[in-house]
């Protein structure tokens, strides 16, 4: 049986994929949690091209609920490794920063570009309305980007989340295309 979360999950993903012209991937397999119990365990995949990119967007709903998505990218310049993360909800409240994001990199362009983009693909707006607290890490190796994106599916409304997400992923793109590879982006 197929519970509300999951109809809604699976349904924005189906949407998105016929979107994108694109399959999406589905695994359902149980898990023993204690003695004579399981735990159903679904994974929904899809994968995509954005310019050439492939991006990977994984949920897994039963068990951890957790969703990923990655791509990698191989630039012409090094870019600089970072870390956002969301600022505690409490601390928001107290301190005079409103920004829901705590952003750690050497560069502070970086920490403007990666603000506007984060504005401008709809994660913000969620993390200020839902327990959106999605963990960002994009890193060099050699020379390529590695761009992952990781949070907990344990909100209201959580089928809001693969839209900005998303579109976080490819403005990013866009981003180090046209900065980093010496590229003119035009968008899809």
């Amino acid at each position: 049986m197929r519970l509300p979360t999951q109809r809604m999950i699976e349904s924005t993903l189906t949407e998105i994929a016929k979107e994108l012209k694109v399959e999406l991937g589905k695994k359902s397999h149980k898990v023993s949690t204690t003695p004579g119990s399981f735990t159903p365990i679904i994974n929904y995949n899809l994968e995509f091209n954005y310019h050439t990119i492939p991006i990977k967007v994984i949920c897994e709903l039963g068990n951890h609920n957790i969703a990923v998505s990655q791509f990698k990218i191989e630039l012409s310049m090094q870019h600089s490794n970072f870390i956002v993360d969301t600022r505690n909800h409490l601390i928001r409240i107290l301190t005079l920063n409103k920004s829901p994001w705590k952003i750690k990199t050497n560069k502070k362009f970086v920490v403007r570009k990666l603000s506007k983009l984060l504005d401008t693909s709809g994660m913000t707006q969620l993390t200020k309305k839902q327990a959106f607290e999605p963990t960002i890490i994009g890193k060099m190796m050699d020379t390529h980007f590695l761009l992952e994106i990781k949070f907990y599916l344990g909100f209201t409304n959580k089928e809001d989340s693969i839209r900005p997400l998303i579109n976080f992923n490819k403005s990013f793109i866009d981003y180090l295309q046209r900065e980093y590879c010496g590229r003119d982006v035009q968008a899809d």
